[in-house]
């Protein structure tokens, strides 16, 4: 096992915040290799799918308009909970993982929309006909550019959402 440090994780959630108390309950901050995560210890299947993944935006229904009216998303949810919007988005046809867009309430919120990942990929996107996808994105004017070849079978696009998350559509 190779130990990367302290974990960062708030002390408020009661987690080990030092790499070798990390290191005795797999948390954060420790590398068990490659394939070997999930089937240490006996938890594998302790978690079944990836539900949803947050995306803070501005505006949910302008996040909607984006991905709904142009990506073709289907709205997965949109109900209430005591005067909060919930609202997930996923591809079309599927009922497997899908995107929260959850609206930036708090002034640390609002400085990570966009920003959410450091710069990196907020999330890979699947597709069948990236031809398709070019030409959905020139129709809406969203820049894109073809993704490094790798010597690899597929290609790639990447593009940035309304609010600068940069995703990645792949045609395997």
């Amino acid at each position: 096992m190779v130990c990367r440090g302290k974990s960062s994780l708030p002390e408020e959630w009661g987690w080990p915040h030092d790499a070798v108390a990390a290191a005795r309950v797999g948390v954060s901050g420790v590398v068990y290799g490659h394939g070997m995560g999930g089937e240490r210890d006996g938890v594998a299947g302790l978690f079944t799918a990836i539900g949803r993944t947050v995306v803070v935006v501005e505006d949910a229904d302008a996040a909607l308009g984006f991905y709904r009216d142009g990506l073709g998303f289907s709205v997965l949810f949109d109900g209430d909970l005591d005067g909060y919007r919930l609202l997930h988005v996923g591809p079309a046809g599927g009922d497997g993982p899908g995107l929260w867009l959850m609206p930036a309430e708090s002034a640390e919120a609002r400085a990570a929309v966009g920003r959410q990942t450091g710069g990196m990929p907020l999330l890979v996107l699947h597709t069948d006909d990236l031809d398709r996808v070019a030409a959905r994105l020139a129709e809406l004017g969203v820049p894109a550019r073809a993704g490094a070849p790798d010597g690899g079978p597929g290609r790639s696009l990447h593009f940035r959402d309304l609010y600068g998350n940069e995703l990645i559509a792949a045609q395997l």
